[in-house]
């Protein structure tokens, strides 16, 4: 889950930290991106651009986790639009 209280840094090394389990014991089978849904937490200020940092953070965890095979998006989590146009 993304998009609360970490840093670009932190997004990063937590990436970082799933590709190297994943070359270390391949056992993650699929990866799914969860954004915090910002009117439920009090922070709606971040939701105008909510699309377009789920788009990027999808892209670049399709870029760094390739050796992931199977990198998903989700209409129940991540709304309709989100859901169909991630895929």
């Amino acid at each position: 889950m993304f998009g609360h209280v970490e840093t670009i840094e932190e997004r990063i090394e937590h990436l970082q930290r799933i590709r190297d389990q994943q070359d270390r014991r391949r056992r993650v089978h699929r990866f799914h991106l969860l954004d915090v849904p910002a009117a439920t937490h009090g922070i709606e200020g971040r939701t105008a651009n909510r699309r377009g940092r789920v788009f990027a953070d999808q892209a670049l965890s399709r870029i760094f986790l390739d050796n992931i095979d199977n990198i998903q998006s989700s209409w129940v989590t991540q709304g309709p639009e989100i859901g169909q146009s991630g895929i």
